[in-house]
């Protein structure tokens, strides 16, 4: 008798074990996991070249860079231009001088 609950104990102890096993191997797998992600997304911020970019003025003498304009500033009327609409209608701006007006650039590849 003795024997079977000597049996019965040591299935449980491999039970356990097993469960272990499993819960060290699980552990493992997610911990690679995160390296494998962790070093993908470095990998792609390292290689992506998205560097700082190089000033506007680079290249450009001194004469050429005082006679850019001046950066626009929050809040002052936007300097007058006149652009073509999708129509090929001339628009110029200081047209709607006194009307709420959005202005959206962009452009399609």
């Amino acid at each position: 008798m003795s024997a079977k609950k000597k049996k019965k104990v040591s299935r449980k102890q491999l039970q356990a074990e097993k469960k272990q096993r499993a819960a060290r191997r699980r552990n493992w797998l997610l911990a690679l996991g995160v390296v494998v992600v962790v070093g993908f997304i470095g990998y792609s911020l390292a290689t992506s070249g998205a560097g700082p970019a190089p000033p506007i003025t680079e290249g450009l003498s001194q004469q050429e860079i005082a006679a850019l304009p001046a950066a626009p500033v929050i809040g002052a009327n936007a300097p007058d231009f006149t652009i073509s609409d999708v129509e090929d209608n001339p628009f110029t701006l200081s047209e709607a001088l006194g009307n709420p007006t959005a202005i959206m650039f962009f452009h399609s590849w």
